[in-house]
């Protein structure tokens, strides 16, 4: 607003603008030949790729704009600029924070072909005397990204406890005694889980009710919930639909002869609700392989990997060799679209 244009230049597309805005610095001999040294600190700050060292807040520009009005006056025309300044300043810091905030916003689903993605990072302080049980899949995010559940071990007591991620505390969930694994449901208002007596069972996360669904389920691998509402699970060395209703299960597949297998476990539902990835183990080691639903067919979609996690940006997480890695993944086409990449080392299985 101070210069008649754009800071980051003219761009066609929103991708365009957003990488500019990451790449570029604004071209600072464009403000006026009187601007205050202050002022010019002032959007430098505004504007600074580092978040740490970027202004965080309206009211900390704030004092910067009243030491550039408190600024000596050499003459009238200095004076008149000086009320200018006061006028139009805060529209053009204003003008940038929305900028930046649009940039944070949008970025994610930009095209990030241009520049390296922000990382977030989140760390999980637990409550004193709590330990995480670290046996099978023991840590759940909803499907929103707004709750994470996990089983906590207090007092020899295992059970579920569920945080916010806009909160520092984690709730229990009651009826949650000796779980063993858990999954969230596909609207995340309840979480399906497993005990160690083999037991498969359900919570509202509305209500708190707490339902049995099926026995004689095993823990060591892992659960689904589908879009039809049957819960996914291991039973034996096999997979198993069940309704979650109760009533008989349903084998989903028998083990593959041809690739030796010795167990399947491990299974997501993806977003269309009719394909399901999951984790077959051989004497060849794991692989992640996929199921229809509703046809059974199968195809092979990681030759070397367990532990199956899909990204709704387009990513699929395995884990392999104490590593955690991504993989581009097309979810319609079922297909490994470029190379995998090393997330997280030193990973505890």
């Amino acid at each position: 607003m101070l210069t008649g244009r754009s800071p980051f230049g003219s761009a066609e597309t929103v991708s365009d603008s957003i990488a500019a805005i990451l790449t570029r610095e604004p071209d600072w001999n464009a403000l006026p030949a009187d601007t205050p040294a202050s002022v010019r600190r002032l959007l430098r700050r505004c504007t600074h790729k580092d978040v740490d060292r970027r202004i965080h807040h309206i009211g900390d520009a704030r004092l910067e704009l009243d030491d550039a009005a408190g600024e000596s006056v050499q003459d009238s025309s200095h004076a008149t600029g000086r009320a200018y300044w006061r006028t139009a300043l805060p529209w053009a810091v204003g003008a940038i924070g929305v900028a930046v905030a649009a940039v944070t916003v949008l970025w994610p689903r930009a095209d990030r072909s241009t520049s390296a993605a922000p990382v977030t990072r989140l760390e999980l302080t637990l409550p004193p005397n709590l330990e995480l049980y670290t046996s099978a899949r023991t840590i759940a995010l909803s499907p929103d990204g707004s709750r994470l559940a996990f089983i906590g071990v207090l007092n020899g007591s295992r059970q579920i406890y569920l945080r916010r991620l806009d909160h520092f505390e984690a709730t229990t969930l009651r009826g949650s005694d000796a779980v063993s694994t858990l999954f969230f449901s596909p609207d995340g208002t309840s979480i399906g889980f497993v005990t160690s007596s083999g037991l498969l069972k359900t919570i509202s996360l509305t209500d708190g009710v707490v339902s049995t669904v099926s026995d004689r389920v095993s823990f060591l691998g892992g659960g689904a919930w589908g879009a039809d509402g049957s819960l996914i699970v291991q039973r034996g060395s096999t997979l198993w639909r069940v309704p979650r209703t109760g009533g008989e299960p349903k084998q989903l597949m028998a083990l593959d002869a041809a690739h030796r297998d010795t167990r399947h476990a491990w299974p997501i539902v993806l977003p269309d609700g009719k394909t399901m990835l999951f984790a077959a183990a051989s004497n060849d080691g794991w692989r992640i392989d996929s199921l229809d639903l509703d046809m059974g067919e199968r195809r092979t979609i990681i030759e070397r990997g367990t532990l199956p996690l899909y990204v709704n940006v387009g990513q699929l997480a395995y884990f392999r060799d104490g590593q955690m890695f991504t993989v581009p993944f097309d979810a319609a086409a079922l297909k490994v679209t470029g190379p995998a990449a090393p997330l997280i080392e030193d990973v505890r299985r």
